[in-house]
């Protein structure tokens, strides 16, 4: 499949400062006048002039701008991102059109000079979706810096691990094990067969992301498609992006990101992963079988890794890949649990 128009879909909550530069950003990118469609604003519970700055904003593409007034209990990224959507996919077929990327992205994130055609080169083949890769707007404090720093480290070497254990031919490494909602692409008819965006009050992108991944679609994760987002301390989320950032600039034994775990159990997950999966083979349901099989693994229950703990997990984890790929019986199915760590994840 070639890639559609894009369909631009921002949630916007008092974002007066931001929506300016966001919606240029967009308007500056090589091909938007053909490739995107249009940009829906869903702007929310304002106390600002969001609305008519994003009405003032002149690009080569319709900027569809929706002033909604969700009831408090409502007033949270779930609905927002599935009001956002919902138009979007409103517009798509106003438009006439038989399908659409659907990018999300945030009123705080600016869309780097080659992410529309990353985007799009992204959507080749069977590709159902892409998650993109966020950079933070400087400058950061030296203890946010370096825990972003080791996270990253750590989370390239998680990577590693999983494109050789478990890899997948429309996610082929380099790549990354992130999902975010300011970078986060599907295709309309996909978004429409998982259930539509989901309205959660917290971590609507993960949850759209497993889904996915549960419903056997095609997810690509491109360092290519690239935003950069604020590294603001206030943000619209209990316990969202914002606090995080906050926790690690002030919390030495903080944990790092949920999607990071310790090196054994990284490794571990991805190894029993490739192997169910090549046994699996091409039958549907391997997404949906995994979920529950993961869930009644004891073996395979979520683990948690500190900030503190990251360079010694990353130095474990590489060494380990190193052990595997070394070894003449070195293709991913063969390979066991590197023989320093054997079993390790199992106790």
């Amino acid at each position: 499949m070639t890639a559609p128009p894009v369909i631009v879909a921002i949630p916007a909550r008092n974002e007066v400062i931001h929506i300016g530069p966001c919606l240029r950003a967009l308007a500056a990118q090589p091909s938007a006048a053909t490739a995107i469609a249009g940009v829906i604003v869903f702007a929310n519970n304002c106390t600002d002039a969001t609305a008519a700055v994003a009405a003032s904003i002149v690009a080569p593409f319709p900027i569809e701008i929706i002033s909604a007034e969700l009831a408090p209990e409502h007033a949270h990224i779930g609905h927002a991102r599935r009001g956002a959507t919902d138009a979007a996919l409103a517009f798509m077929k106003r438009g006439g059109f038989d399908d659409a990327i659907i990018a999300g992205t945030d009123a705080d994130s600016r869309a780097e000079p080659g992410w529309l055609a990353a985007l799009q080169a992204a959507f080749s083949d069977d590709v159902a979706a892409v998650c993109g890769a966020i950079d933070l707007a400087g400058p950061l404090p030296p203890p946010l810096a370096a825990a972003l720093s080791e996270e990253a480290a750590y989370a390239e070497t998680s990577a590693r691990v999983v494109a050789w254990l478990d890899p997948l031919a429309h996610d082929p490494w380099p790549n990354h094990i992130w999902c975010w909602g300011a970078n986060f692409a599907v295709r309309a008819s996909t978004l429409v067969a998982a259930g539509g965006s989901p309205i959660v009050d917290l971590a609507e992108d993960r949850a759209l992301h497993a889904e996915l991944k549960r419903l056997d679609f095609a997810v690509r994760h491109s360092a290519s498609v690239r935003v950069r987002t604020s590294a603001r301390y206030a943000g619209r989320a209990p316990g969202g992006f914002a606090q995080q950032l906050v926790t690690y600039a002030n919390d030495a034994q903080a944990f790092a990101d949920f999607y990071l775990e310790p090196a054994a159990v990284t490794w571990h997950r991805a190894r029993e992963r490739g192997i169910a999966r090549r046994r699996w083979g091409n039958r549907p349901g391997f997404g949906a079988w995994w979920a529950d099989h993961e869930a009644n693994r004891a073996d395979l229950t979520r683990q948690r890794i500190a900030i503190a703990a990251l360079t010694a997990e990353t130095s474990r984890l590489r060494a380990m890949l190193t052990a595997a790929s070394g070894r003449s019986d070195s293709s991913p199915l063969a390979a066991a649990e590197p023989p320093q760590r054997r079993g390790a994840a199992r106790q």
